[in-house]
């Protein structure tokens, strides 16, 4: 039998070897413009002899094509019209392309369409052309042959002794399965493979270097992208549609992962020596940290106190710029701060809760940094108020500043805590809800004030989805001038880093998804039972309103608000109800029934008005 191969590269040139070295072919004809690949060829044993394209066709009778897809869709039907000259030879025709909707359609309605055998034999390496042919590369891998029912029975059942005599398995199914079966597992990867290396290539400009280093995982993930750009342009171009959805549901997946790594910015609560800012930066670097922080200018309480080393500061935060690579950041309170971060080259700033509390500093700030892309990252202010925090935002934004992120670090305490602030987490989750494209870090150092409390704190953020933390490290917390106890050598931070569990934001797990939408549907009957039974309640109340009003009796009843209250919390406590929570809710009910009630006395002053 006489084989004829369009093409002796990689697929085409391991085929002639081992068709000839295993008795299916006697004869194994070759066409490859290139003339260096056509003397490799020979000299390889791909093939006995170099033919042109027609003549290859006509003596061959089975002809392998073996060319990227872009030319294969015009070499197929040039094939079978050649086979119309001598139909008593009942040549076949068969392609190895990695597409196969656009490579059937080409010949869907040609009336030797029989004679095809569409098939993909799903093996390869990196490399390209005759040099990369090798026996034995398709032994043990699968060869799919699609629209096997388009073929006529003859053709097909020689190509299957064809692809067994090379040792591969069959496998079945149409092209459009085909197609999107290979999107997923092989396009994408190279697709992926080209994106790693030109990533690193964007880093290290050397290419020859990066390939020569690569080793272990990076080198068995990079080595497709050394695959031709002449085979993979045109597979990516004809099988787009397949390759777009694949890509889109990678990128959700990296999401997902880029989701579940929290950005953690880290360093001494001030910068005090070069000496320590560098030594915790070394050891932050060590383990990963990218962004290091410190307090430049420090507003203190007190006069007299450590406030800060001021603008010399900066230079150090250059060095750790320049000699570990990491970004740099500090707090800001006015203009001039800003002005020597520009300086200095600070990649990023922070406004503290202290400035965020005061629009004017706000607005000074904003006004400085007018038009620069430097991301600026806002603390929520000292006192638990929203509108004010949400407020220091809109300025900067109207000031043109759209890196903007906010950091939740705790409200000053109106009573004694445990902590240094209160946390107040249902601000920070009405703040997300509200803006949840917005970048959004917890500090637990100032929201603990304390060592012992920053890893609880720290995984309750991670809980809440939050996307990162801001936490305070030094170099040797015990000489630190300023909150020394809230500090973590940063061998103490990566513990507390490592030991964080990091909750994903969703998951497309199908049972999961049922039964989250059931849980649900059940929260929102019973939410709309309880809007149902506060309507009644507000109705007694306005009632009992104007019943007080009749009888020129006060609105608010003390002793009796303060008998309902305990037995509601005592109440609460059998079904496992905190008594915070029952006071807020029973005090916000309470608030809304006095307020009706004053709406009906308000009624008769209006009219005595008139």
């Amino acid at each position: 039998m006489t084989i004829g191969i369009i093409g002796l590269g990689l697929i085409g040139g391991s085929m002639g070897i081992d068709l000839k070295r295993r008795g299916f072919a006697d004869k194994v004809l070759g066409v490859e413009t290139d003339k260096v690949g056509a003397e490799a060829a020979l000299r390889m044993g791909l093939s006995d002899e170099i033919t042109s394209f027609e003549d290859c066709v006509k003596r061959s009778d089975i002809v392998i094509v073996a060319v990227p897809v872009g030319t294969a869709v015009k070499m197929l039907p040039q094939a079978l019209d050649i086979f119309r000259e001598q139909p008593e030879k009942k040549q076949i025709v068969i392609d190895t392309c990695s597409t196969k909707s656009k490579v059937t359609q080409c010949v869907r309605y040609h009336p030797l369409r029989g004679r095809f055998v569409a098939t993909h034999p799903m093996a390869g390496t990196e490399y390209s052309g005759p040099w990369a042919a090798e026996p034995n590369l398709f032994d043990g891998r699968a060869c799919i042959f699609a629209d096997a029912e388009d073929s006529d029975p003859a053709a097909l059942a020689t190509i299957e002794r064809l692809y067994d005599t090379l040792n591969m398995r069959p496998i079945y199914m149409n092209s459009d399965q085909h197609d999107v079966h290979t999107a997923y597992v092989s396009h994408i990867s190279h697709v992926t493979s080209f994106a790693l290396a030109l990533t690193v290539l964007e880093k290290e400009k050397d290419e020859k270097h990066i390939f020569d280093l690569a080793s272990g995982g990076f080198s068995s993930t990079v080595r497709l992208a050394k695959s031709s750009a002449d085979m993979w342009v045109p597979i990516l171009s004809q099988n787009r549609d397949n390759v777009l959805h694949v890509i889109d549901t990678y990128l959700s997946k990296m999401q997902e992962f880029r989701d579940a790594i929290p950005l953690v910015i880290a360093g001494p609560c001030s910068a005090e020596s070069e000496l320590q800012v560098m030594m915790t930066a070394k050891g932050l670097h060590e383990f990963g940290i990218h962004v290091y922080r410190a307090g430049i200018w420090k507003p203190r309480t007190h006069p007299g106190s450590f406030e800060g080393v001021g603008s010399k500061g900066l230079k150090w935060l250059q060095k750790v710029k320049n000699e570990y690579g990491m970004k740099v950041c500090t707090e800001v309170a006015n203009e001039k701060h800003v002005y020597e971060c520009l300086k200095y080259g600070i990649d990023m700033v922070w406004i503290g809760a202290r400035t965020t509390a005061n629009p004017f500093l706000v607005q000074e700030i904003a006004d400085a940094l007018h038009d620069t892309d430097i991301p600026v990252l806002v603390k929520n202010p000292v006192s638990p108020d929203l509108d004010l925090w949400i407020g220091a935002l809109e300025r900067l934004n109207a000031a043109g500043i759209r890196k903007l992120g906010v950091i939740h670090r705790g409200f000053t305490p109106l009573q004694k805590i445990p902590y240094r602030n209160e946390p107040g987490w249902g601000i920070a989750v009405e703040l997300r809800t509200r803006f949840p494209e917005i970048p959004f870090f917890a500090d637990p150092s100032h929201m603990g004030g304390s060592r012992k409390y920053l890893q609880e704190l720290s995984q309750r953020a991670m809980d809440l989805g939050l996307d990162g933390l801001m936490i305070e490290s030094h170099c040797d917390p015990s000489c630190a001038l300023s909150d020394a106890k809230q500090q973590l050598i940063p061998d103490e931070l990566r513990t507390l880093l490592e030991s964080l569990k990091v909750r994903q934001k969703a998951i497309d797990d199908a049972d999961y998804q049922k039964s989250m939408l059931n849980l649900r549907t059940q929260i929102d009957i019973i939410d709309e039972n309880l809007l149902l039974e506060l309507k009644s309640r507000m109705d007694i109340s306005r009632r009992i309103g104007e019943f007080k009003k009749e009888h020129n009796i006060a609105i608010v009843q003390a002793s009796r608000w303060e008998s309902i209250l305990k037995s509601m919390i005592d109440k609460g406590r059998e079904y496992a109800l905190p008594e915070d929570f029952i006071t807020e809710v029973f005090n916000a009910i309470h608030k809304a029934s006095v307020a009706a009630q004053n709406n009906i006395l308000a009624q008769d002053y209006d009219k005595e008005q008139l």
